[in-house]
């Protein structure tokens, strides 16, 4: 099980999954409040540390920016330099979004 966690997440970025394996590994086998009280001590044990905080601080920011999107922009004109992968698609989103009008607002 470890393995799988260790492919999608870093131990040191989001020890959770980490401390949770580790919990039920000592812990199993005991009577359920016992292992409740494990539970209950690695999560105490993970939400102090600088990576909760951060973690819980860019799920705030990300949210924050989801509501700062959307409204107008205000840029009216672009120019695409080059036609390569990324100006291409550049262009296709500035032209997706472009005014009917050729004169502009």
């Amino acid at each position: 099980m470890v393995k799988q966690v260790a492919r999608k997440a870093k131990k040191d970025q989001y020890p959770a999954p980490y401390a949770l394996i580790s919990t039920w590994q000592r812990s199993g086998g005991k009577p359920i409040q016992a292992r409740l009280d494990a539970e209950r001590r690695a999560v105490v044990k993970l939400a102090s540390t600088p990576t909760a905080r951060n973690l819980i601080r860019i799920f705030f920011l990300t949210e924050r920016l989801k509501g700062l999107g959307g409204g107008d922009s205000g840029i009216r004109h672009v120019h695409v330099v080059g036609a390569g992968v990324m100006g291409g698609d550049i262009a296709a989103w500035a032209a997706y979004g472009a005014s009917s009008d050729p004169a502009g607002p």
